[in-house]
């Protein structure tokens, strides 16, 4: 048996790195006539769901759980706030994974925002709870940080926090189901092509965003190394 230690800052940047692989060789494949390959078009495409990029966008919210539940501040009057975040996370690599928003905020949102709502349903039923967490935990890490004086994370911490909302915001525009016009002539796509940029960037964003908070939460926890260990034949 051997063990094998790689340190979790290169785990979490090598997130960064197959996301940002994935993202274009997808393209290149996608504009080039390769989506006729069932690898391309169905477990490489970022735009499906339950597939490799799926996995690898419900592993980064699963880090950055692991992360938040690792959290070890001396003095801390609270820990289980962070016990909380750490869950919600969680919760997110499992929804990501199981489309769990998609199918309840559908689900509600035909019953509840028909008419009112003009994006997609699950950001009206579960936006403005995520957006008081997401609040909360930006918060409680900057303050953290701060307190630390440990300036990079909280620069990580806040880059994270703008991806977010790009990624986002490129979610509630997709829903409003625009004729995207503008994009189409800008870049001289179709709109299924435009469509599919849109939604890769998305789903790069949010990884991406990911991975530099795990790198702003990172410095308040007591990991800093993963081993692993493989058993090997014995003659």
């Amino acid at each position: 048996m051997f063990q094998i230690e790689i340190r979790f800052s290169r785990l979490i940047l090598f997130i960064c790195f197959l996301a940002f692989a994935i993202f274009f060789v997808d393209l290149i494949a996608y504009f080039n006539g390769m989506y006729v390959i069932p690898f391309f078009s169905k477990y490489l495409n970022p735009t499906l769901e339950r597939n490799l990029p799926t996995l690898l966008s419900s592993f980064s919210f699963f880090v950055v759980s692991l992360l938040l539940l690792n959290v070890k501040i001396a003095g801390d009057s609270s820990p289980k706030k962070w016990k909380f975040f750490g869950y919600f996370f969680l919760y997110l690599a499992l929804d990501d994974l199981l489309m769990i928003h998609e199918q309840v905020g559908s689900f509600l949102g035909k019953r509840l925002l028909k008419g009112i709502f003009s994006s997609y349903y699950w950001q009206g039923i579960y936006g403005p709870v995520f957006f008081v967490i997401f609040l909360a935990l930006y918060i409680f890490v900057s303050r953290n940080l701060l307190h630390n004086k440990d300036y990079k994370a909280f620069v990580f911490l806040s880059m994270g926090y703008i991806l977010y909302f790009i990624s986002q915001s490129m979610d509630f525009y997709e829903g409003l189901r625009t004729n995207m016009k503008f994009f189409m002539r800008a870049f001289h796509l179709s709109k299924y092509q435009v469509i599919h940029v849109l939604r890769s960037v998305e789903e790069t964003l949010e990884i991406v965003a990911n991975v530099f908070v795990a790198l702003s939460i990172l410095p308040l926890t007591s990991i800093k190394k993963v081993a692993v260990s493989i058993k090997t034949m014995q003659h």
